[in-house]
């Protein structure tokens, strides 16, 4: 290949990207078939086209694709992280963990595969794996929150709540200002029966997502529990106020009402 002929192929690879994510999906697929004509070893423009198949939702020519790029470049790490997505997405799990691993095993701190591992296996109920997993994501990059989350909730499913709590925190020393996380450690103080400390983080919750029905809900649900039913009709009244279709929460407020 000319070196104009390879400028060509790199300018079109990056045409096509842009056109990706500007979702110009047919304007990208010709790119990256037209750069595949200059190049026999095309294995970046066939995992590209990959990724396109996969954004479009048809996995299985997202997987042809990526075996294409494998073909040519059987260690080529973006490939093989991706078509672990492909057969993620498309319910292969199986498939799924050995492409993860296979990537891992070219370049071990690939934290987005490790992280993935995670999901897969949580999603196989192996909780105690996707928690090595999610670990390993976070040893990898320790400012990857998306991992320290999941771990977190995956500590709480196996009431293993002291752990829980504690990533919960660590995740509040950077991500300071996230509702979902002040409302998943309420719920984790709420499994535990702590209620002041679980209405804290609801409370907490909300002030950054004013409305955020659950955690209205389960601050209502709270103080009932505490005895507080003036506060818990507040709370679960203005649950109702967002989503009037929620029939267990008017059956709440009537039984509260009932019980004064």
């Amino acid at each position: 290949m000319s070196k104009n002929e390879e400028l060509d192929y790199e300018m079109l690879n990056i045409e096509g990207v842009y056109a990706l994510l500007e979702s110009k999906f047919s304007r990208a697929e010709d790119l990256f078939k037209k750069a595949c004509t200059l190049e026999e070893n095309c294995f970046e423009s066939k995992c590209n086209l990959g990724k396109l198949f996969t954004i479009k939702e048809d996995f299985d020519g997202a997987i042809k694709y990526f075996k294409e790029s494998l073909e040519m470049n059987p260690k080529f790490i973006e490939s093989l992280h991706n078509i672990a997505v492909a057969y993620y997405k498309s319910g292969k799990l199986e498939e799924a963990i050995k492409f993860y691993k296979e990537a891992l095993t070219v370049d071990e701190n690939y934290f987005q595969s490790s992280f993935n591992l995670g999901n897969s296996y949580y999603q196989l109920s192996d909780k105690e794996e996707a928690i090595k997993w999610y670990k390993k994501s976070i040893q990898s990059n320790k400012t990857f929150l998306d991992a320290r989350f999941n771990l977190a909730n995956t500590y709480r499913e196996l009431k293993q709540f002291s752990l829980a709590i504690k990533t919960f925190e660590d995740i509040l020393l950077t991500w300071q200002d996230d509702p979902k996380v002040f409302y998943n450690l309420g719920c984790t103080y709420h499994l535990q029966e702590q209620l002041d400390k679980a209405i804290e983080n609801y409370l907490k919750a909300i002030e950054f997502k004013k409305d955020y029905l659950k955690a209205i809900i389960n601050v209502g649900l709270a103080y009932d529990t505490k005895g507080e039913q003036e506060k818990a009709i507040e709370y679960l009244e203005r649950a109702f106020d967002i989503n009037p279709k929620l029939d267990f929460v008017v059956e709440k407020i009537n039984a509260i009402k009932k019980a004064k």
